[in-house]
């Protein structure tokens, strides 16, 4: 699969929720394990480190703005990228609501890696002929 800016933004998401869900996990074992903590302290924890990485939000949504203004041919597309600014959003914004987070970032997901091959394969067939 050849990497494009348009599909960039997508393998930015997979690495981030990967992360972001490993992270999830990690947070609710330790809440589950610890005397110290409840699994209501599990709010309060997420909010603490997303605060902290704040800059992430931003580069994502940087490379989907980016990705938004060389797409503008394609609506597809533009879902896609308008659904990953708006999940970076609620990730940095409403950390609560970090389901609607992941739910946004797998449908820009699904968005740009499968119109984006679409796109591709005309440009690809007439090149051989």
């Amino acid at each position: 699969m050849h990497l494009s800016i348009r599909k960039f933004p997508a393998l930015f998401d997979i690495l981030f929720l990967i992360i972001t869900l490993f992270e999830i996990l990690a947070i609710i074992v330790m809440c589950l394990t610890s005397q110290m903590l409840d699994i209501s302290d599990f709010f309060i924890i997420y909010s603490n480190i997303a605060d902290k990485i704040f800059w992430i939000f931003i580069l994502g949504i940087g490379l989907h703005i980016f990705s938004y203004l060389k797409s503008l041919d394609n609506n597809w597309l533009l879902f896609g990228n308008l659904f990953g600014i708006f999940g970076f959003l609620i990730f940095w914004i409403l950390p609560q609501y970090f389901f609607v987070g992941v739910i946004l970032h797998w449908v820009a997901i699904h968005n740009l890696i499968a119109h984006a091959k679409l796109k591709a394969q005309p440009q690809m067939q007439s090149k051989t002929s």
